[in-house]
C-alpha cells in the first residue's frame, strides 16, 4: 500500500467502528471502517478479523501492516505523528460526550418515571439506582481505550440491568397505589395505574 493511500485509509478509520454503531455516521459522510481502534500509551492499533491488513499499528510516525514495517518518507511520517496526536486529543472530548449522553439518558428515565406518578420514596430509590448504574457506565467510559470494550451487547446489558433495577420498584409502587385506589372505590384511578 502506498504511503498516501495509507494516510487516507487511516483517516477513514477514525470514524465509528462496528456494523450497527456507525450507520448515522456513514449516512452523513459516506465513510466507514471495519477496524476497531485501541489507544496504548505508545501507539494506535487498528485491527479487524476480516481481510488483510488485519492489524495496522502507528507508533511515533512509523506504520506497520500485519507486523511488516512500511517505508515512509519524512513528510508522511510527520503526518502520521500529527494524526496520532490529534486522535489522542479527541479521546477526552469523546469521553465527555459519552458522559453527557449517560446523564441525558438518566434524566430522561427519571422524567418518564416521575410522570407515572410514583411516590417520592420510589423516585428517590429509582434515582439512587440510576445514579449507581450511571456511575458504572461512566467508570467504564473513563477507563476505556478501545472500541473493543463496547462491542456486542454491552449497551443492551446496561439497559437490561437498569430495567431490572427499576421495574420492580415501579411495579410495587404503582401496584400499591392501584390497590389503595380500588379499596377506596376509585376504580377509574386503579385502572389508570
Amino acid at each position: 500500500m502506498q504511503p498516501a493511500r495509507l494516510l487516507f485509509f487511516i483517516s477513514v478509520l477514525g470514524g465509528a467502528s462496528g456494523a450497527h454503531a456507525h450507520d448515522d455516521f456513514v449516512d452523513l459522510c459516506h465513510a466507514s471502517s471495519s477496524y476497531d481502534l485501541t489507544l496504548t500509551p505508545a501507539s494506535l492499533e487498528f485491527d479487524r478479523a476480516e481481510a488483510a491488513p488485519r492489524r495496522i499499528e502507528l507508533r511515533g510516525g512509523k506504520a506497520t501492516l500485519d507486523g511488516a514495517g512500511l517505508t515512509l518518507n519524512t513528510e508522511d511520517g510527520d503526518r502520521l505523528v500529527l494524526f496520532e496526536q490529534e486522535l489522542r486529543t479527541l479521546l477526552p472530548k469523546a469521553r465527555a460526550v459519552a458522559r453527557n449522553g449517560v446523564d441525558l439518558a438518566l434524566k430522561a428515565m427519571h422524567a418518564e418515571t416521575a410522570v407515572l406518578g410514583a411516590s417520592a420514596e420510589t423516585l428517590a430509590a429509582l434515582d439512587a439506582s440510576l445514579a449507581a448504574r450511571g456511575g458504572e457506565i461512566k467508570r467504564r467510559i473513563a477507563t476505556t481505550t478501545s472500541t473493543h470494550d463496547w462491542q456486542g451487547d454491552v449497551i443492551e446489558r446496561y439497559a437490561t440491568d437498569i430495567a431490572a433495577d427499576i421495574a420492580p420498584l415501579l411495579a410495587a409502587d404503582l401496584g400499591q397505589q392501584a390497590i389503595a385506589a380500588a379499596l377506596e372505590g376509585d376504580v377509574d384511578a386503579a385502572a389508570a395505574l
